[in-house]
């Protein structure tokens, strides 16, 4: 796709440096933010405006509301939902990396446009 637009459009770009920060991320996502019926609700209007059959799309839908459900159950355990832990490497590696990221922001000067 951003091959096609160069050449389509004939855009002027440039690479960045391996050091450059474009952006930050929160490490959840932008689906952590998103919610699940909402994602279902927007999916399905997709689906219904590019043309697909209706019965179709529904079935999508609720096969994905029982998938949901069902890894719902595998992950509860007792009272608590079991979640991602971090091993001490892992926590080590983006210790290190927010380090880096402060390292950089430091570094970096910002100049009036």
């Amino acid at each position: 796709m951003v091959y096609k637009l160069i050449t389509t459009k004939k855009l002027k770009y440039t690479c960045t440096r391996k050091s450059e920060i474009l952006a930050k991320k929160i490490p959840e996502g932008l689906s952590s933010n998103y919610g699940f019926l909402n994602h279902l609700s927007e999916e399905y209007k997709i689906r219904i405006n590019n043309g697909q059959n209706i019965i179709h799309t529904f079935y999508l839908i609720i096969a994905k509301i029982l998938n949901k459900f069902i890894s719902n159950i595998r992950k509860f355990n007792g009272n608590k939902f079991v979640k991602y832990k971090y091993t001490l490497t892992e926590k080590n590696k983006i210790k290190n990396l927010k380090k880096f990221y402060e390292h950089i922001q430091s570094k970096k000067k910002f100049s009036k446009i």
